[in-house]
């Protein structure tokens, strides 16, 4: 634990070396050492040995590209789907959240709705931990989305988002799931959490809103993927 703990802090401890791996946590497909040497300014050779580095700690996974035809096949780099972890001392929150989940599941339909409940309060209070006296009153459309976007990125949810004033329509993806790593056979009821949690978020800052799904990475899809719709 000791070892992995130190190959973690030492790979993520240059600045560079971090920069890249959040790209690729944000990146919609998997990239290209020239991808990532034009994104973060840097030698493709550099890039290289920063990814290789990512790769040999599984920060991060990477493959041949069979799909190119003609000239050197291409290695690709996607972001490992499986979490890393680090905490000093050593905690193991994801035991006692699955302990938690399950003795919830257990209590059947009010389990569930108890969950619903308490995962929209803790989204109410993201946002609400955010906010200054100067929020007291109405928030301006531009003042919501910074809210919106600073709790997503306390979240690590790596969030991208479009808000249409006109329409009232805010089209929401995530691109990093925290709780994927509680996934059990019963996914329904991590899903159901996370998405509680999200809708408490939406109605601190609106109010009255209508929440739907797009994709799920449950599903296999790339992303998490949200619209909803301010009704007042």
């Amino acid at each position: 634990m000791k070892e992995k703990t130190l190959e973690l802090t030492n790979v993520l401890s240059d600045p560079t070396r971090y920069t890249i791996y959040e790209y690729l946590i944000k990146a919609k497909d998997p990239v290209t050492v020239k991808e990532v040497s034009e994104e973060v300014g840097i030698h493709p050779n550099v890039a290289r040995l920063h990814l290789t580095k990512l790769t040999d700690v599984k920060l991060i996974d990477s493959y041949i590209n069979q799909e190119k035809r003609s000239g050197r096949p291409s290695r690709l780099y996607v972001i490992s789907k499986e979490a890393r972890e680090i905490s000093f001392p050593y905690r193991d929150y994801k035991l006692l959240s699955s302990i938690t989940l399950e003795a919830i599941a257990k209590l059947g339909d009010t389990g569930r709705a108890v969950l619903a409940e308490v995962g929209a309060d803790y989204g109410k209070k993201m946002i609400e931990q955010l906010k200054t006296p100067s929020h007291e009153y109405d928030i301006l459309p531009r003042e919501k989305a910074r809210l919106l976007s600073e709790t997503s990125e306390v979240l690590g949810l790596y969030a991208s988002f479009e808000y249409d004033e006109d329409e009232q329509n805010i089209s929401y993806t995530i691109h990093n799931c925290p709780f994927k790593e509680l996934l059990t056979d019963d996914n329904e009821i991590v899903c159901q959490l996370h998405q509680e949690f999200l809708k408490g978020m939406f109605q601190a800052l609106f109010t009255n809103i209508k929440f739907d799904e797009l994709t799920n990475m449950v599903d296999g899809c790339h992303v998490c993927s949200y619209k909803i719709k301010v009704l007042a």
